[in-house]
């Protein structure tokens, strides 16, 4: 799942690079769906600073079958870096560009064990909560890995007036010989609850989901 994905969607350590016949990280992620994971649902980016150059941001969910919410998500993005990012993936994730609307469809499951989106029956897994600090997941999406790099063992993350447990997941984007960090921000209960983007001019941009 790449940034412009959390953007709109916005609505985890032994390494584990290569799957196990008895444990496949991209198997379904199983768990009981999150309260929000329903039909109707939209999600909410809150920001104490305005993302650069994204603006009218929406995402929701317009059907639930079985363990999978189907999305549908939209932003004006007019950040070249994430625009570009839109368009490497768009042969990959069914991204639609008209000028600076970026518009998707996916599936995703949300689930009290993880994270997992879903295109054309491939998967790609953000994080299980079972793993532990250094498991590295591979997409069978795209071929881009999302690795465990810390892992709450008290209440540490500030989410609007409480103080959650998270996993913090992270992709490394390459980009025209430049590198985008980005920074997932999870938990059991809520699912994705924040992010930060690390540019390589050193800029940062970070928000929580609601």
């Amino acid at each position: 799942m790449k940034i412009f994905f959390i953007i709109l969607f916005s609505a985890l350590f032994v390494t584990n690079c290569s799957k196990l016949k008895d444990d496949d990280y991209n198997d379904p992620v199983g768990g009981e769906p999150l309260t929000q994971m329903q039909e109707g649902y939209e999600s909410i980016i809150s920001s104490n600073t305005p993302l650069h150059g994204v603006k009218e941001a929406s995402a929701k969910i317009v059907s639930v079958k079985g363990d999978l919410a189907n999305v549908s998500a939209k932003a004006v993005i007019t950040n070249p870096v994430l625009k570009s990012i839109a368009r490497q993936y768009s042969d990959f994730w069914p991204v639609q560009l008209d000028r600076d609307t970026v518009k998707v469809d996916f599936s995703g499951r949300v689930t009290t064990k993880g994270i997992q989106y879903e295109v054309n029956g491939k998967v790609c897994t953000l994080v299980r909560y079972k793993d532990d600090v250094g498991t590295e997941y591979t997409s069978e999406i795209d071929g881009d890995k999302y690795k465990i790099v810390y892992k709450s063992t008290t209440d540490d993350y500030q989410y609007t007036f409480w103080m959650l447990k998270i996993y913090k997941v992270e992709q490394k984007i390459n980009l025209n010989g430049s590198q985008v960090k980005v920074y997932y921000y999870t938990n059991h209960k809520y699912g994705l609850v924040g992010f930060e983007i690390h540019y390589e001019d050193g800029t940062v941009d970070s928000a929580i989901i609601l």
